[in-house]
């Protein structure tokens, strides 16, 4: 059974990193705004689904999670995720030009997440307060790049904890 928990991990990081690692390399450089919006809210959605494999058979996950330096990224990605999962794109918005700091090659464009006020009404019973704040402070104006530097940073760490 540990194996293949350990193998179900193992295809989740993979998934997310894939579709994180794309997008650094490739959608974030190119002018297809569309393809490169696709690909964040894949990578959103991997890292959603490896963090409640970790809830259901990690130990000390949640503990883990909560007292972690990205606890407060994490908080806010739950809540869009909850807040909007069928609306999930409109959670994100994408602006010109590239914002600070710029790792060269610079893009035409980031992906950010929008400010709580403009996002979708949420999904009936979805609208979490507590999450709500740390998706405020932790997440929106905020490109969802450092998000992913957040959540790769979180992994990293995780991988110690035994399931």
């Amino acid at each position: 059974m540990a194996d293949d928990l350990r193998q179900r991990r193992t295809r989740l990081e993979r998934f997310y990193r894939e579709e994180v690692e794309f997008f650094r390399a490739t959608d974030r450089l190119s002018r297809d705004t569309a393809s490169a919006l696709k690909r964040v809210c894949h990578a959103l959605l991997w890292a959603c689904a490896l963090m409640e494999f970790h809830k259901t058979n990690t130990a000390g996950y949640v503990a883990f999670r909560d007292s972690d330096p990205a606890a407060g990224v994490i908080a806010g990605v739950r809540y869009g995720r909850n807040r909007a999962i069928h609306q999930f794109p409109q959670l994100l918005q994408i602006t010109e030009g590239a914002q600070f700091p710029i790792k060269f090659p610079a893009p035409f464009f980031e992906i950010s997440w929008r400010p709580r006020s403009d996002l979708p009404a949420p999904d009936p019973g979805r609208d979490d307060p507590v999450l709500a704040d740390e998706y405020e402070r932790n997440l929106q104006g905020l490109p969802v790049r450092f998000t992913f530097d957040a959540l790769d940073q979180f992994f990293e760490r995780i991988e110690g904890l035994a399931i």
